[in-house]
């Protein structure tokens, strides 16, 4: 298979892809439907411009023969990037199920969360309350502001500190979000880029339950640092 037929079954591949998405737009122009999906899609909005050159390219490759011979031969560099973006779009990467979730509840010890700190590395923690369901996040911030509250009184117990006293110096309470499993890392990451940009400030953390309702089963978490090469170029 040449260079050029390679290419146009990856180029077709994905313009079957959008018309599928947008029927309504069946007998549509491929850039047009680049750009009506971008703003929707974040896959989409993210190779939006590479998209745009591999329509240009395939115009060439159609309509500039002399014959049968293919005069715009693209390089198998392009042959190699188009394919990557195809597979992005058809098969987009999941966001990752842990089958270990640490949790603190409010009348756990807040030595719970330091030993999970030093131990596991972890960051952030979800707080549950008694039926098993998240009420907030607590993070190494919530630690911080923490303890200089309790600085100035020069009064600090970690024996007597559960997690419950932390709740009140969470600098952004409730600030997560829920999201299904089947929600891909494209997706996850557009949702973090779309609350900064909303937002003075990051979203904490995206929990994952089965159907992204808040009264399911916490069944993962997702971080900003997770996601951050699935960020779109607006």
């Amino acid at each position: 298979m040449s260079n050029a037929d390679a290419f146009l079954n990856h180029f077709h591949e994905i313009e079957r892809w959008m018309k599928k998405k947008l029927e309504k737009y069946e007998h549509t122009s491929f850039s047009e439907m680049v750009r009506v999906l971008k703003p929707i899609d974040p896959i989409i909005r993210r190779y939006s411009d590479d998209l745009y050159q591999y329509a240009s390219l395939r115009n060439s490759i159609v309509h500039t023969r002399k014959g049968n011979l293919v005069i715009a031969e693209p390089y198998i560099e392009t042959v190699n990037a188009i394919k990557i973006i195809r597979d992005e779009i058809l098969l987009p990467p999941n966001i990752n199920i842990s089958s270990n979730i640490f949790s603190v509840s409010k009348g756990d010890s807040i030595d719970l969360f330091l030993n999970c700190i030093r131990e596991y590395d972890y960051s952030q923690v979800p707080v549950y309350d008694e039926n098993q369901m998240v009420i907030e996040v607590i993070n190494t911030n919530t630690i911080a502001r923490w303890l200089s509250a309790k600085t100035v009184d020069d009064i600090i117990s970690l024996k007597e500190t559960v997690i419950n006293d932390l709740l009140s110096h969470v600098e952004y309470p409730k600030n997560y979000k829920f999201i299904a499993r089947d929600t891909n890392l494209y997706e996850a990451a557009a949702i973090f880029q779309s609350f900064s940009a909303n937002n003075k400030h990051n979203l904490d953390t995206l929990f994952v339950t089965e159907n992204g309702k808040p009264n399911k089963k916490l069944l993962g978490l997702v971080c900003i640092q997770d996601v951050a090469q699935y960020s779109s170029i607006s």
